[in-house]
Parts: C-alpha cells; structure tokens; sequence
C-alpha cells in the first residue's frame, strides 16, 4: 500500500455503530492480511481501536 496511513484510517471505520460498515471494513482488513506484510500491519492498526458497545475492550497487554 503506498499510503501509510491508509490502514489506520480504514480501521477507524471499525468504531462505525454501523453494522454493515463494520462488515465491509472486515472484509478489507481481511483481504490486506493476504498481502506481504499485511497480518503484521492490520495487527498494529487494529490493537488501539476499542470497541464502542458496552463490551469491555481488552488491550493488547491483556489489561482492560
């Protein structure tokens, strides 16, 4: 991807209260998983994203 900062902006989408976005913004995720390095950098974007329902978010230490 030659915008660093293009995964980071679509994971921000995950906080959507939209259901079909949050679908769409997986689907994307999960498709730049397939790519060189794109499991490592969709794991960076995604740990400091909480979660905006009632559920308690774990932080990637395992501390909520």
């Amino acid at each position: 991807m030659a915008n660093p900062n293009a995964i980071n902006t679509i994971a921000l989408s995950l906080r959507s209260s939209k259901i079909k976005v949050v679908t769409m913004v997986l689907e994307i995720l999960g498709a730049v998983c397939l790519i060189h390095n794109g499991h490592k950098r969709v794991l960076e974007c995604t740990a400091p994203v909480p979660h905006t329902s009632n559920t308690k978010y774990v932080h990637s230490n395992g501390k909520l």
